[in-house]
């Protein structure tokens, strides 16, 4: 909103977020029996949408595991999705809607107005990755979550399950690009894939954010560079 000169509509949702989250976080702690602590609630709010620490095959405080799956792979699938809208962008770029072609001008104008700092941190990071991760892929690890504790289900149940949530997620985070032209819905079929691919790989938001993040940054830089 800020980015989009909207900040008294940016100020007003924080304050109103900031309120409702302060009453959740309160009741949970202090009236529900027995009592908890409001870090241990939102510690445990944060986990459910997936802001988690990622769980792998190497142990949990590994070093190397959260270097390798916090930021070595997300970066590199980025850098390979980057990659591969260039290449769709040299081959195949039919843009020619008068609607698609003034939401991806009103893009580029809304990043270029905003700065260097603006385009390659705030909006990858705090109007891209973290929001459209939570909205798109934090349904996937719940289901995943939810059916993993059900061990009553056959195994092939579960993945078909999981795997029906994945596939959900990552067409309605493709057809969320169609404004801006069907290249768009490719690349973020693509990026979606991915980022899906990680959260549920690794039981964590982190990782697609951090991916997500990479490659918005790198096509943006490409946009004002």
């Amino acid at each position: 909103m800020v980015v989009a000169g909207l900040p008294d509509q940016a100020a007003l949702a924080v304050i109103a977020f900031g309120i409702l989250a302060t009453l959740m976080l309160f009741e949970s702690a202090y009236v529900v029996q027995p009592r908890s602590t409001m870090r241990a609630e939102a510690a445990a709010a944060a986990a459910w949408l997936g802001l988690c620490r990622p769980t792998v095959s190497w142990p949990r405080s590994s070093v190397k595991a959260a270097l390798v799956w916090c930021l070595v792979v997300p970066v590199a699938l980025a850098g390979l999705h980057f990659l591969g809208q260039l290449a769709l962008a040299q081959l195949w770029s039919p843009v020619v809607d008068s609607v698609q072609q003034a939401a991806r001008s009103q893009r580029r104008d809304m990043i270029v107005g905003g700065g260097w700092f603006s385009g390659v941190v705030l909006i990858p990071v705090f109007v891209a990755a973290i929001p459209e991760e939570v909205q798109y892929r934090s349904l996937v690890l719940v289901v995943q979550r939810m059916l993993g504790a059900w061990t009553s289900l056959p195994g092939v149940v579960r993945v078909a399950a999981v795997g029906l949530a994945a596939a959900t997620s990552v067409a309605v985070f493709a057809l969320s690009h169609a404004a801006f032209g069907p290249t768009n819905v490719v690349s973020a079929a693509i990026g979606g894939a991915f980022y899906t691919g990680l959260a549920v790989y690794t039981r964590s938001l982190w990782p697609a954010i951090v991916c997500h993040a990479a490659f918005d940054a790198m096509a943006i830089s490409l946009t004002m560079f």
